[in-house]
């Protein structure tokens, strides 16, 4: 045909036919259907170009956007038709064969066609051109740019996915020849295949079929893995994935052949590319596939590549791709199809792995690449990381192995002693290289053989356990003899850089503190295998630090690492002790105890300034404070006390400090308040005077510490009624007066948000004052909470709309309910009106708990206080139900609730019904017959029914189910009163009765009857329980009749049930098994 690209088939090699292009003009071909090769082009190749070209242009935005979307609309209107799609297919395949385009425009013109759908024969020829043509006319020097060759590889590997084997039968021998004309792409196409098999879950099918081709089965066959047999261990003709694997491997050997001859040139630096491409590869078919499925020549031959991959004289990159192909070899199967388990891959000491291992570190140790002391001059750091990342997969693959070796050596005493050997040996030289790498100084070198100390710690723990001797437990088998070892390690390396800064916000510092982290938790791990033996190490480390400390400003004084690294031994020692609380534990143990008492008599405060080692010190104390208990440790409190709350701790210049120093003195006091009581004038004193300073600036939260430290203070150290009386109002006085001040101030409510918050801080202070006043304080005590709680309500009637505002002043009333006891009942109902007016949805659930708090509390004295504010409670929750339910409109104007604000609708419901409950609960329930609220007795009974039977949540539906009983239990007996003191009126129980049989108990049959109920779920089942409870209520005093007929009045009883099923039913129990049978019945029918 008269077409600008000629086709024309060749033969390569037997029965091999190949499609070939040879282009003669520039004319724009056009890739057609079936029938037709090519056909004439339409005129528009050159805007396609520069379309191609704006794209790809950011200096213009503007034109960048628009030539974008005009390519966009362009591939658009392809893919609805052959039409359309034709033409552009070709435009884009001629771009892309035109080698003295622009790169840009090639690789967008080959990134279009990678979208388009393209049909079989141009999926043929855009193949075709790919393996035989692109790049393989260049020189190395002119190859195609790295981000082509990736694109144009990734095709490959659709195409593979596509069309093998149907459409592509003779893939291997294609992908042998594009190994010799361009192996970067080959080596670029393996790997793009092995990886999306491990990535790719929208293809299944596709890649299972692949798959199955490469191992050499045909299509179907071997759909069990566990009958698949080894091809290459039967059968003398590779499959495709080892002629694959072979072909990619003597890539890598001629590669590394001829660097070797080409040192120092130009061509060996691409060589260097190639190996890393080749390494990389050889990396993911370890990924893919055991290594059986690999040939056994190949495989052997690929590890002797792989051993002189990391040579010293070795390029970085070559060392690091040659690690990382080394490391993830380690973690696959053996040449044992299936061998391994969730510890190691490793299952049998006559693994070929074993000797290869042996071999590496080997290797590894006469290449130096981790040397003993110092840094490493033969290797980048990234390869000595890459190198300890290594040794760390080896360890964990042979300490299982060790510890099965030895075990089986155990029970077949004097077999396998050869074996044993060679397994301890090589584990020994994987010990060797661990302690080189956990020593290096760098923490990404040794955090990254961390996981393995951890394995070894658990393995001594084990050791520890046995108490018989065994050959784990021996002398020379056990890890615990390394444990000195790891612990001089472990400390040097806990030491902070001289140049550290302490900021952790910075990404390097934060990794150095996440570094330190672990090893704490590794060093935890050892104290439980080893307690003596770390107390000893700690005991050693703290008296050489406190030596040295006495030299003063002398050289040889202790740095502030070194002894933050001391005070970071002994905090974090008791955490490995057993029995737990290990800081109590410990504090029986007299050598720990001395060590304590040194530490406190160093004077380390008065020495070191820098606010790691006073927070860490101050921390310590803290925890192991239980030490002060004894009369002998009596005055170290005093100087403890007095060096936290002066300028080394609470007064610090460091913020850090000072915000740290408040809430561990709180923790002091918590734990130590009996023995304080001579101190108290001393420390409250000298924190009012603190508070009360403008010179140091205090967190409000830190300061919210000390005040609850004052109020322990105070209340818990057994001070007189009328000196807790006189210092709590010495304290409390600067904030009632402040309080005061700013409630006179003129526009208060012009700047709430600025009013708000110095108010609402006034009264958290407080609250946090009453905490030391929980059980019943005396009436001195509450006189004082009482008037400040009427400051706090002139508070609330000033800023209710503050949302700061309302949330102390609830936790406020949360605590005086607490420590006023039923004095707070009276001002109660007008901290409840304005809470409730204000509120809103981020709120009302603090409001509903002070309900319950309330009523549980006071019992039958909370109804007068919750009396007014109950209906308004209901319908400020009813309110904001429906303001959620509107929020939202659908497309076709119908109101639509998002699953997020159903979930906040559902969760307000449930306070209103919690709340009602709680009232009926805790024998409030005069509150709902009150003048107040009698009127409206049946909109509340109708506001919970609704939530028995409409609400879907079976807890909700439970909650009201319980409400209507509880009442019905009440009302239904003579000692039931309201608070007049007279029984509860004929009238309301009446009401009740006939509410229930007319309405709630028809409607909630009717809704358990739904298909949707289903009565196998544990919450549902319980639903069917209270519903029962409230029918056997009734039965007992108006008889079955009764509830027959309301159950019949919900017109869901089944015909077939027997009507008199009931009648049998004595107790809540049988009642309930008819039930549900009956609700099993509706399942059936």
């Amino acid at each position: 045909a008269a077409s600008t690209i000629a086709c024309y088939v060749a033969e390569d090699g037997p029965g091999r036919r190949i499609i070939l292009y040879n282009t003669i003009t520039t004319t724009v071909p056009a890739i057609a259907n079936t029938g037709r090769v090519m056909a004439t082009a339409p005129p528009d190749l050159q805007k396609l170009e520069l379309w191609f070209f704006q794209s790809n242009s950011p200096g213009n935005p503007q034109q960048q956007w628009e030539a974008s979307q005009r390519l966009s609309e362009w591939i658009s209107r392809a893919q609805q038709g052959e039409d359309h799609r034709a033409p552009l297919a070709s435009i884009c395949f001629q771009l892309f064969c035109d080698a003295q385009r622009p790169i840009q425009i090639r690789f967008a013109a080959l990134t279009t066609l990678s979208r388009l759908s393209l049909n079989e024969l141009e999926r043929q020829q855009l193949r075709s051109y790919l393996l035989y043509q692109f790049g393989s006319s260049s020189s190395d020097k002119q190859r195609p740019p790295t981000f082509l060759r990736n694109k144009a590889a990734m095709i490959l590997m659709q195409h593979i996915l596509l069309d093998v084997p149907a459409r592509w039968p003779n893939l291997t021998q294609d992908l042998t020849g594009l190994a010799q004309s361009y192996p970067e792409l080959f080596l670029k196409t393996c790997e793009t295949l092995l990886e999306d098999f491990l990535m790719n879950d929208s293809e299944k099918e596709s890649i299972r079929r692949v798959k199955d081709i490469l191992k050499g089965y045909s299509a179907g066959e071997a759909t069990n893995e566990q009958q698949q047999v080894l091809r290459s261990s039967t059968n003398s003709n590779p499959t495709p994935l080892e002629q694959l694997y072979g072909i990619t491997v003597q890539i890598l050997a001629l590669s590394f052949q001829q660097s070797a001859q080409d040192y120092g040139s130009i061509t060996n630096e691409t060589n260097q590319d190639l190996q890393v491409l080749a390494l990389e590869t050889i990396k993911a078919f370890f990924m893919w596939t055991e290594l059986g499925f690999l040939g056994s020549n190949n495989a052997n031959q690929s590890l002797e590549l792989l051993l002189v991959g990391f040579q010293p004289q070795r390029p970085s990159q070559v060392q690091l791709a040659t690690l990382g192909a080394w490391c993830e070899w380690t973690t696959s199967a053996s040449m044992h199809a299936g061998s391994g388990n969730h510890d190691s891959t490793i299952t049998s000491t006559e693994d070929p792995k074993l000797p290869i291992m042996s071999a590496v570190l080997e290797r590894l140790h006469e290449y130096n690449l981790l040397p003993y002391t110092g840094e490493s001059t033969v290797a980048e750091i990234e390869a000595v990381i890459e190198v300890a990342k290594l040794i760390n997969m080896f360890g964990l693959e042979i300490a299982p192995l060790r510890e099965r070796t030895l075990r089986n050596h155990q029970q077949r005493s004097g077999s396998n002693g050869e074996t044993q050997h060679g397994v301890l040996a090589l584990f020994n030289k994987v010990l060797d290289m661990f302690f080189r790498a956990l020593n290096y100084d760098d923490i990404d070198v040794s955090g990254a053989v961390i996981p393995l100390a951890n394995r070894l710690a658990l393995g001594m723990e084990e050791e520890a356990k046995e108490t018989e001797p065994t050959v784990l437990t021996s002398t020379d088998n056990q890890l615990r003899q390394h444990i000195p070892q790891i612990l001089n390690i472990f400390y040097r390396q806990l030491k902070y850089p001289e140049d550290f800064t302490y900021d952790f916000e910075d990404d390097v510092n934060a990794e150095e503190e996440m570094y330190r982290t672990d090893l704490c938790k590794l060093y935890v791990k050892l104290v439980a295998a080893a307690p003596d033996v770390c107390l000893q190490f700690v005991c050693e480390a703290a008296g050489q630090t406190l030596q040295r400390t006495t030299n003063g400003v002398n050289s040889s004084a202790a740095s502030e690492q070194e002894v933050e690294a001391t005070l970071r031994l002994v905090f974090h020692y008791c955490e490995g002790i057993r029995p737990a609380p290990g800081a109590k534990t410990i504090l029986k143990n007299e050598t720990f105890v001395a060590m304590l008492s040194a530490i406190h008599n160093s004077g380390l405060v008065s020495l070191y300034n820098h606010q790691e080692v006073l927070c860490l010190y101050y921390e310590t104390m803290v925890r192991y404070s239980l030490f002060y208990n004894s009369e002998n440790h009596h005055a170290m409190l005093s100087k403890t006390l007095e060096s936290i709350s002066g300028t080394r701790g609470l007064q610090h210049a460091h913020a850090q400090v000072r915000s740290r120093c408040c809430y561990l003195f709180l923790r002091l006091v918590k734990s130590l308040v009996s023995l304080l009581r001579p101190l108290v004038e001393t420390a409250v004193q000298g924190i009012s005077n603190l508070l009360a300073s403008s010179d140091l600036e205090l967190r409000p939260d830190d300061t919210l510490y000390l005040f609850e430290a004052i109020g322990l203070l105070l209340g818990k150290t057994g001070l007189s009624p009328t000196e807790q009386q006189r210092y709590l109002t010495l304290v409390m006085t600067p904030h009632v007066q402040s309080i005061k001040n700013v409630l006179s101030t003129p526009g208060l409510t012009n700047d709430v948000e600025t009013f708000g918050q110095s108010l609402s801080f006034s009264i958290a202070a407080i609250a946090y004052l009453s905490k030391g006043f929980a059980k019943r304080p005396s009436e001195e005590i509450q006189q004082v909470l009482l008037e400040a709680t009427n400051i706090v309500l002139d508070v609330l009637r000033a800023l209710p709309m503050s949302d700061v505002v309302r949330s102390k002043v609830i936790v406020f009333v949360q605590r005086m309910i607490q420590s006023i006891g039923d004095k707070v009942l009276v001002p109660m109902p007008n901290f409840l009106a304005l809470l409730i007016e204000h509120s809103t949805g981020d709120d009302i659930l603090f409001v509903a708990q002070l309900f319950n708090q309330t009523c549980i509390k006071f019992k039958e004295q909370a109804s007068a206080a919750v009396d007014s504010a109950v209906y308004p409670f209901l319908l400020k929750c009813d309110s904001l139900a429906k303001a959620l339910n509107t929020s939202t409109t659908g497309h076709n104007g119908s109101k639509q609730i998002p699953p997020h604000l159903y979930t906040e609708q559902l969760s307000i419901q449930k306070l209103a019904f919690t709340v009602l409950h709680h009232i009926v609960m805790h024998n409030a329930t005069a509150a709902l017959t009150s003048e107040t609220n009698a009127g409206n007795l049946e909109t509340t009974f109708n506001i919970v029914k609704d939530g028995a039977i409409l609400v879907l949540d079976p807890v909700i539906k439970r909650t009201c189910l319980k409400f209507f009983r509880e009442l019905l239990e009440q009302w239904g007996t003579t000692s039931s009163s309201t608070s007049n003191g007279g029984t509860v009126g004929e009238t309301y129980y009446s009401g009740l009765l006939s509410f229930l049989c007319q309405s709630l108990i028809p409607g909630v049959w009717h809704s358990m009857m739904e298909r949707n109920f289903d009565q196998r779920d544990a919450q549902q089942s319980r639903n069917v329980t209270e519903f029962a409870h409230i029918l056997v209520l009734i039965q007992q005093k108006h008889g079955m009749d009764v509830v027959q007929r309301s159950l019949n009045a919900s017109g869901k009883w089944l015909t077939n049930c027997d009507p008199n099923l009931l009648a049998s039913t004595a107790n809540v129990k049988a009642l309930e098994t008819t039930l549900v049978e009956a609700l099993k019945s509706k399942a059936i029918s």
